[in-house]
């Protein structure tokens, strides 16, 4: 097995996760595991649930200590565990009957001399002395008991070091890890949905966008703030939230907006302040940022030491290196440390100050500390580097290139132009060919302008702007704004303006990107990655297919072997309602292309649109897809296409051929991903079973699989609840069906309907015979999720009465 130890104050979230027993779970053993058995994941972390996310302050330094190893020979379990052993207890009669305790321990240190308590109250039951522990090789003691049951809640195992260390403690009768105040988190909800209404007070709506955000919804938490900002415009957390997205996303000029309306409110609020410093700076404003950041401090002193002091220090400290006062960058540093010490981070900056006004050896001293502090932090390995010339930190960073991109950031960013420089150097020599990012010129360029040598940056401009851009992906405010001054000095630089338009539709700027990529198209980018951006802004951002299909039909033009493009291009057509389009794009296809899983089954969709289920079934039947988790769509697709064609052999007076075709249609065919859950819904095939078997004059097996379906569905509102009413029916319980049918309705009428929801009340709606009410509750599905296939399945296929098909 394996043991976990960690402080559960500063490590309190723990997950297992295994798939289960059923085949739906099996299936994952021999894709995620060895040949030893179940998949199995176990994770600590800093938060209760893995889905939640935090927010960290400038500056601040988080650290802990846990500790995964494995233990054996513990007979399935233990009772207590340190960072060197784990112990388990268990009780047991011996062969005279005589009570015994079997202690067993499963080191993982080597431990020499130790000596092993155990008692039973205060009584001394026994004592081991002189035990070496190796590690990886348990070690099992017996002991006699007067009363298993008095042992069971007074037993007590005290392991020693040499220097009568205590090594390990447990007692029986202390609660799990030693926590006497335990409040079990485990199957509690985190937070509920918010209904927002007219007196839903500002904080509660604020504090709802905060959970949001946590989450990784971030355009949810802002459509929250801005809730909050039409109640109070000047309500300083939203603003102060909304100012942050803005600077993240380098639209300063919105977040100083946003700032100035937040100072109405608060001139001396150091949380305003530091953040009105942090924009300004990025401006290149100085003589702002410096007032904002030391009025940040002086009237920070209300907060906790370090959290608003050491970061404005840390501001002006990087100020003063910008503006070559090294004298006043290394104090403004220290002062910064000497609120957080912790700050490795800092520590560069203050050897980068040194270094840069000559004072090697206390460079080299700070930037070694910061090196211990954090081992792995490129920054301080970088400076290291500057003062000892070690060539050995770049094995450290191996060859992730954002690596080296972001120490260049930040030395251009501190006006170290020449300190950047060495490092870009660094990476183009070091890293291959392919592995050198455009970026890195653009750096180079801006960095050349800057130390006053405009042929320099004239080349490594050119130099750029003719290297491929396929998987350039700036994302820091840095790079945006040097590929905003790249476009100032060259307006004819497509390249850039691709480049600066990624950044910008990462960072919902959707408009300005499209912008850009067009003006790079324009100037002769005639890229399929490119012409794909624009496609997919125009499909999934201004809902605009037609436009959409043109520039994906540009991009295929250029690039026929991307499968993506082929399948985004389908999904465009089928939203157009273009069959014929669609049709050609598969005849068209590449047969590798037609092999790829996602292809496969957008082409089985459309022709299960088509009502050609046979063909849907050999392109589904004779693939092996790839599993991924919690993935039933292909599995979903079989369902369909098998049900649709026992319906139409039923309508041909087939009945048997329908009844095996409703029972393969119960079936979880492996090569497609998916394996049986514990307990499959079938309803949907149970009911249609019921109708071929009828057709056979099977009644009563027929009733069976009617009564079967009904039990199904009858207590959710999803589109097994219609079959389970349609069951019910069939056994002459309309009063129940009507019941059901009426719930799936109604389930899209509530203010916080989903698509699945329409989709089952059109469900509903077509087998109660409204299929003007069906169609317009599937077209609401397919608004809100365009990829609901089900939805436009059932438009497709549903201006039959489905009974009536029966």
């Amino acid at each position: 097995g394996v043991v976990h130890v960690a402080d559960y104050h500063q490590d309190p979230g723990k997950k297992m996760w295994t798939w289960g027993t059923a085949r739906s779970g099996k299936i994952w053993d021999n894709i995620l595991s060895d040949n030893d058995g179940a998949y199995n994941e176990i994770q600590s972390g800093r938060f209760y649930t893995q889905g939640y996310r935090e927010f960290m302050n400038p500056r601040r330094v988080e650290h802990w200590t846990e500790y995964w190893y494995p233990v054996r020979a513990l007979d399935s379990g233990y009772v207590e565990a340190t960072s060197q052993m784990a112990i388990n207890a268990t009780y047991i009669k011996g062969v005279d009957g005589q009570p015994q305790i079997k202690l067993m321990i499963s080191p993982v240190a080597d431990v020499k001399d130790a000596t092993v308590v155990v008692k039973q109250g205060q009584k001394i039951l026994n004592t081991f002395a002189h035990v070496h522990f190796v590690p990886l090789e348990p070690v099992a003691y017996t002991v006699t008991a007067e009363s298993l049951q008095n042992a069971k809640s007074e037993l007590n195992v005290q392991i020693l070091s040499s220097k009568d260390e205590v090594l390990l403690q447990w007692s029986a009768a202390d609660p799990v890890d030693g926590n006497q105040d335990l409040v079990a988190a485990a199957g509690k909800t985190v937070d509920t949905k918010l209904v927002v209404t007219a007196r839903t007070p500002v904080e509660e709506l604020y504090l709802h966008g905060v959970f949001v955000q946590k989450t990784g919804n971030l355009q949810g938490a802002l459509k929250n703030y801005d809730q909050v900002l039409q109640r109070d415009p000047s309500y300083v957390p939203a603003l102060l939230k909304e100012a942050w997205v803005s600077y993240e996303s380098a639209d300063f000029k919105k977040a100083d907006s946003l700032i100035e309306r937040a100072q109405v409110r608060g001139k001396e609020d150091p949380s305003i302040t530091y953040a009105a410093g942090v924009i300004y700076r990025a401006e290149g404003r100085w003589s702002l940022a410096k007032d904002a950041f030391w009025t940040s401090i002086h009237y920070g002193s209300t907060l906790p030491a370090g959290s608003a002091l050491a970061p404005s220090f840390v501001e002006l400290g990087e100020i003063a290196i910008r503006q070559g006062n090294y004298s006043e960058a290394i104090a403004l540093l220290n002062r910064a440390i000497g609120y957080n010490p912790d700050d490795a981070f800092a520590l560069t900056d203050l050897a980068a100050a040194e270094r840069l006004s000559g004072n090697m050896h206390d460079a080299s001293e700070h930037a070694a500390e910061a090196v211990r502090k954090m081992p792995l932090l490129p920054y301080a390995l970088a400076e290291q580097a500057q003062t000892s010339h070690d060539a050995d930190w770049t094995q450290i960073i191996r060859s992730d290139r954002e690596n080296y991109l972001a120490i260049a950031s930040w030395y251009h960013d501190i006006g170290a132009w020449q300190s950047s420089d060495v490092v870009l150097h660094t990476a183009i020599d070091k890293l291959p060919t392919q592995d050198v990012s455009p970026m890195m010129y653009y750096y180079l360029a801006s960095n050349a302008r800057e130390e006053g040598k405009p042929q320099v940056a004239e080349e490594n401009m050119k130099h750029a702007a003719s290297m491929s851009m396929a998987e350039v992906f700036p994302n820091r405010i840095t790079d945006a704004t040097l590929l905003a001054d790249a476009i100032h000095q060259n307006p004819a630089d497509a390249h850039a303006k691709y480049a600066l338009g990624n950044f910008l539709f990462a960072h919902a700027r959707y408009d300005e990107a499209a912008d850009l990529w067009s003006k790079a198209l324009q100037d002769g980018f005639n890229d399929p990655i490119l012409l794909r951006n624009l496609g997919l802004y125009q499909w999934r951002v201004k809902n605009n297919p037609a436009a959409a299909a043109g520039f994906y039909q540009r991009a295929l033009q250029l690039n026929p072997a991307d499968y993506r493009l082929y399948t985004d291009l389908d999904e465009i057509y089928e939203q157009q309602g273009n069959t014929t389009a669609r049709a050609k794009l598969f005849a068209s296809a590449p047969a590798d292309i037609l092999d790829q899983d996602t292809v496969r089954a957008r082409h089985a969709l459309f022709l299960i649109e088509q009502s050609k289920p046979d063909e849907a079934l050999s392109l589904l039947v004779k693939h092996q897809f790839k599993p991924w988790e919690g993935g039933v769509v292909i599995r979903g697709m079989f369902v369909v296409a098998t049900i649709e064609k026992g319906k139409k052999a039923l309508a041909n007076h087939q009945p048997e051929q329908a009844a095996a075709d409703f029972r393969k249609a119960m079936e979880y065919p492996e090569n497609m991903g998916t394996g049986q859950p514990n307990q499959p819904d079938t309803a949907e095939q149970l009911y249609w079973l019921g109708n071929a078997l009828a057709a056979q004059q099977k009644t009563t097996e027929a009733n069976a699989a009617w009564t079967q379906a009904a039990e199904q569905g009858k207590n959710n509102h999803s589109a097994s609840a219609v079959f389970s009413a349609l069951a019910y029916k069939k056994l002459g319980k309309n009063a129940q069906a009507r019941e059901i049918l009426d719930r799936c309705i109604q389930s899209a009428a509530g203010p916080d309907a989903t698509a699945i929801d329409y989709y089952s009340a059109g469900m509903a709606n077509l087998y109660s015979g409204n299929k003007a009410g069906a169609q317009r509750d599937f077209q609401r599905a397919l608004a809100m999720d365009p990829l609901l296939w089900q939805a436009r399945t059932a438009l497709e296929t549903g201006s039959q009465s489905p009974e009536k098909a029966a």
